[in-house]
């Protein structure tokens, strides 16, 4: 990940809008875990698909019997590093109800 990664993650809750760096979006998942009694956690990942940049990854999250949703996360990766991520939720609404501190 570039120490200047652009990630965009949605919803309503403390964690959520724009991070625009490494330390912001490893604070935030650290918030995420905290949030979640450590219950959070990436329960597979579906499909890659890649045509060029940027890339597409469907995951399934879940955490503390409250969470099953799938989110699409869309990477642009320059130089090895991913530089861009939006985060696409299913349910936007079960995420904030689980990730409300």
């Amino acid at each position: 990940m570039s120490p200047e990664v652009n990630w965009s993650q949605p919803g309503n809750k403390e964690i959520s809008g724009l991070k625009g760096s490494q330390r912001e979006v490893f604070g935030m998942v650290g918030k995420m875990f905290e949030i979640s009694g450590n219950t959070l956690r990436l329960d597979a990942y579906h499909s890659i698909c890649l045509n060029g940049q940027p890339g597409c990854v469907r995951i399934a999250l879940d955490g503390r019997e409250k969470l099953d949703v799938y989110n699409t996360d869309i990477y642009t990766v320059e130089n090895g590093k991913i530089c861009n991520v939006e985060i696409f939720s299913a349910d936007q609404a079960q995420e904030d109800g689980f990730l409300v501190s």
